[in-house]
């Protein structure tokens, strides 16, 4: 089982915050900066369905520490 594949069962169970969440993890991990947005892309939809939105940002790359603390979450 891979990343996309622990993202798509977040969101196949309506677990958009833990689908977020993981996008997050997961875009930290990246060592590129379109894989960094891509995952910045995906917490940002997935927590838009949770009622939650979030910004990345707009640097060169994503704030994924401001977004986890939006989520409610220590970053």
């Amino acid at each position: 089982m891979n990343n996309n594949d622990l993202f798509q069962i977040a969101l196949n169970k309506k677990d958009y915050r833990r689908a977020a969440e993981l996008a997050i993890q997961f875009g930290e991990g990246k060592a590129s900066k379109a894989g960094m947005w891509a995952w910045a892309r995906d917490a940002v939809d997935a927590a838009a369905h949770a009622g939650i939105t979030l910004d990345p940002g707009n640097l060169s790359w994503p704030d994924f520490e401001a977004m986890r603390v939006k989520l409610g979450r220590p970053a």
